[in-house]
């Protein structure tokens, strides 16, 4: 009953997963090196269920199996981590902006011309310390509330390096953190933030789910859209494209629409959180995800 994308690829990759109902799974962790075996078998059968389709990221997905099992810390797959020394990995994640699961660490800014401050672009479930660090350091660089300084790091990209200094301790640390904030704000808590259980647990229904797969939708929209105005510009055919790829059939004023009711509805969250109001936390929360679940559904079946 899960998406093609769900679980996560670096969860099925490592894990042999036990389906427990309304989206909810449990993954037992398999043996580093022998967990290729079952991995190939699974990613050739995806391929063949799904009609042979996506066959360069299949062959992407073998590469980066391969490439990880001979890696004992992880490298978020074939990527620059692959590539550059150990010591650098931390920097080469941040300039990929994939930690070793390939999930994003950082939330971007959706129009790169029009940059905004780090700390704006907070994740839900980051440290009230990264949040404060993030803010200061704008600050200190000459940056203000609304425009980024010299330096104005997000506060989950110094969560990333502060759980790389630390290691495990330290990650476990953060997290139990988060799981404190998360209960005292009343914001929703990704499974894959909860201490130790979240090795053992996910959720592809919450609002994290929703959340990557809406901005991978994003990015796959925004491709088809250059892909397209590029081939009309030049006489191509746009029509055999869009017959190809439906998807790209959104255009741009649906995604940029939805795109900026998320963004407000977050900086309502943020407003509710300072004063303290946690029941209006929660009713944004499921706002929240019933948008992006929304547009994930509309990109879905025009997919199918």
């Amino acid at each position: 009953g899960f998406d093609d994308d769900d679980p996560p690829e670096f969860v099925r990759e490592r894990s042999i997963i036990v389906p427990i109902g309304e989206g909810k799974y449990v993954s037992i962790p398999m043996p580093l090196g022998f967990h290729v075996i079952p991995s190939t078998s699974r990613i050739l059968t995806e391929w063949a269920l799904s009609g042979f389709k996506d066959t360069t990221k299949r062959f992407g997905d073998f590469a980066a199996l391969f490439a990880d099992t001979f890696n004992p810390i992880g490298n978020a797959g074939w990527s620059m981590q692959t590539l550059a020394p150990t010591a650098l990995d931390p920097f080469a994640a941040l300039a990929e902006n994939r930690d070793w699961t390939g999930k994003p660490i950082a939330q971007e800014d959706f129009n790169s011309l029009r940059p905004t401050p780090g700390f704006s672009r907070a994740k839900d479930t980051a440290s009230e310390i990264a949040k404060a660090l993030a803010y200061w350091i704008n600050r200190a660089s000459g940056g203000t509330d609304y425009k980024p300084g010299l330096m104005s790091p997000t506060p989950d990209q110094i969560d990333y390096l502060i759980g790389q200094v630390t290691g495990g301790v330290g990650r476990e640390y953060l997290k139990a953190e988060q799981t404190a904030m998360s209960a005292w704000t009343g914001e929703e808590l990704a499974p894959h933030k909860i201490p130790l259980l979240g090795r053992f647990y996910g959720d592809t229904t919450g609002q994290s789910s929703e959340a990557t797969r809406f901005y991978n939708n994003l990015r796959e929209i925004n491709l088809h859209r250059s892909e397209v105005e590029g081939r009309r510009k030049d006489g191509g055919d746009v029509a055999g494209y869009l017959r190809d790829n439906p998807v790209a059939r959104l255009g741009a004023s649906g995604p940029v629409q939805v795109e900026s009711q998320v963004r407000k509805l977050r900086q309502a969250k943020r407003d509710a959180i300072e004063r303290g109001d946690t029941a209006r936390v929660k009713e944004i929360d499921e706002r929240l995800t019933a948008v992006m679940s929304r547009f994930n559904e509309r990109a879905a079946a025009l997919e199918g």
